[in-house]
């Protein structure tokens, strides 16, 4: 009973994997822009997909599971080296160029609001109330 509720867990993990690899293969919005912010390029986002449905459909079959799992080991562990690297990079590149870290305007805008320093050059989001 324990080795079947275990093997269930593990093919809704495989499954999992198998709908992320095909989302990358199919080009989601969602995935091209994980791999634009992790700096791996889009050449490699078909790489990753195909290995990571063959890692789900690893997890899948019980005795394809120990190279299914240490396949998806290696690809999580070198996207998340990859996005360390990126984010540490980038994080030099600004601290040499003097540039701020947060540069999204949202944050800028709270920021302003909350001191009421520049409140009137901040961008106020439209209620429905708004005429």
């Amino acid at each position: 009973m324990k080795s079947a509720a275990i093997f269930r867990f593990q093919a809704l993990i495989g499954l999992m994997f198998v709908a992320a690899g095909m989302a990358k293969l199919a080009g989601a919005d969602v995935m091209v822009r994980q791999f634009e912010v992790i700096g791996l390029g889009q050449w490699f986002r078909p790489i990753a997909g195909t290995l990571e449905i063959i890692g789900g459909l690893g997890l899948c079959v019980p005795r394809a599971a120990v190279f299914g799992a240490a396949l998806l080991a290696v690809l999580v562990l070198g996207s998340t080296g990859a996005m360390i690297s990126r984010v540490a990079s980038t994080a030099a590149a600004g601290h040499l160029t003097g540039q701020p870290q947060v540069t999204s305007a949202r944050y800028h805008d709270i920021g302003s609001q909350d001191q009421g320093i520049g409140a009137e050059d901040a961008v106020r989001p439209r209620s429905p109330l708004d005429i």
